[in-house]
């Protein structure tokens, strides 16, 4: 047998060693992927406790940021963190700098029903009497009721300037236009009454103008776009009818809508609309209060 022949390993012993070069492998690769996945868990949990902190931090911000708007509603509003509403039963206004120029929906100021003129009217019309139709609406120009006498003033002050008799016309617009809280054929008794002396000329039309643009009366915005036309044309001006921010006009109507469906006397509520968030909070209850419409967004700008 020759020298390298008999140096030769056996087979067997290439074998173990194989396998135990392969075991000692994979018992390192093992430990170091267990070790990898450790330092992983390890770090998830450092992510999450960093999540909970901050998240932790942002919720005490934002209850401080909300406790001091709502505080403030009353007394002093944050106007910058949007449109704050001041709410009865009847009525929606806003607070400067924002201007309302139309409401979402129709006056409720009252009116008084058409069946109250019926005698009037079948003289005026029918019977064609204007001069006691005159007569007729002159005494329920002295009724107790403030709408019947605004109705009376109106349908005077129509029939006399038919009449020819315009000084006498003014005059009964001009009563009418002292005629504050009801409604004329379903419009503010004052802006009719004031438009109508306009037409006469007796009257600051850009004073008119003026009101309207300060959102003066509640009106729709198809009333708001009629009289301002007519403002207008008495102007010369040909001007057309201003709109407001989109953003405001739909704030306003989510105000009104949820006056009555919040009854507490001050709180904060998400609201959704056509999909997004709006976020409101209020004080007062719903006979009266105040209350601020903004995005969440806006809110969290402020943390």
């Amino acid at each position: 047998m020759s020298l390298r022949v008999w140096l030769r390993p056996p087979r067997s012993l290439l074998v173990i060693l194989f396998l135990l070069t392969l075991v000692s492998i994979s018992t390192v690769a093992w430990f170091g992927w267990r070790l990898v996945q450790q330092d992983s868990a390890v770090e998830e949990q450092r992510t999450q406790e960093r999540l909970e902190h901050t998240a932790d931090r942002l919720v005490v911000a934002l209850s401080g940021v909300l406790a001091d708007i709502g505080e403030r509603l009353d007394k002093a509003p944050r106007r910058d963190a949007g449109p704050v509403f001041v709410l009865t039963e009847s009525s929606l206004a806003v607070l400067p700098p924002a201007v309302l120029l139309y409401r979402p929906f129709a006056s409720m100021e009252p009116e008084a029903p058409v069946s109250a003129f019926a005698e009037g009217e079948a003289r005026e019309f029918q019977q064609g009497q204007p001069e006691t139709a005159v007569a007729w609406y002159r005494s329920l120009s002295t009724s107790s009721n403030a709408t019947v006498r605004a109705g009376a003033w109106l349908r005077m002050g129509r029939v006399l300037r038919k009449l020819g008799r315009l000084d006498e016309s003014r005059t009964a617009y001009l009563q009418l236009s002292g005629c504050s809280g009801v409604l004329v054929a379903g419009s503010p008794a004052e802006l009719v009454g004031r438009l109508a002396v306009c037409e006469s000329g007796c009257e600051d039309v850009a004073a008119l103008r003026e009101d309207l643009l300060r959102g003066h009366w509640w009106l729709t915005r198809g009333q708001f776009d009629f009289y301002w036309t007519q403002v207008a044309k008495l102007a010369g001006r040909g001007e057309r009818p201003p709109v407001m921010a989109p953003e405001l006009e739909q704030a306003a109507a989510l105000a009104w809508r949820e006056r009555t469906r919040q009854p507490m006397a001050g709180g904060q509520a998400t609201v959704w609309v056509d999909g997004r968030p709006a976020f409101l909070i209020w004080r007062g209850g719903p006979g009266k209060r105040r209350m601020l419409v903004t995005t969440p967004e806006t809110i969290l700008q402020r943390v």
